[in-house]
């Protein structure tokens, strides 16, 4: 998780991190000095850190979530951003990576594996 948001943080990238663990963001949060969004959080601050994540480039947010939503952030990615060409002619003026980690031999590898069949099945997802 360090080498990716040190990785996409020099690039400049903005970088969303969803993860099920609140205590996996707070520490995150802390050690990269970037927003932290979860249940605990108040709207009014949501808004904010969310209204600055839009407006900012190479900004970064935390937030929690289950994996319930992930088929939703997949197709926030994926969806065009306000003001793109739609007919493939802007395909190099950005990109998008989804990254999805999880423990070894655990039945999260399992319901991950289920997940991404769906997306794929859905063809929201290459098999790749």
């Amino acid at each position: 998780m360090e080498f990716l948001l040190k990785e996409h943080k020099k690039r400049g990238d903005k970088i969303i991190v969803f993860s099920d663990l609140i205590t996996a963001l707070v520490y995150y949060s802390k050690k990269f000095q970037e927003p932290c969004i979860h249940g605990g959080t108040a709207e009014l601050e949501r808004q904010g850190i969310l209204g600055m994540f839009k407006a900012n480039q190479g900004s970064s947010t935390l937030h929690y979530g289950s994996w319930r939503q992930e088929a939703q952030r997949l197709g926030r990615i994926l969806r065009p951003k306000a003001g793109t060409a739609t007919d493939g002619t802007n395909k190099d003026s950005f990109n998008e990576f989804f990254y999805n980690h999880m423990s070894s031999d655990t039945s999260e590898m399992y319901y991950s594996t289920m997940r991404q069949q769906y997306l794929m099945d859905q063809g929201t997802l290459s098999g790749s």
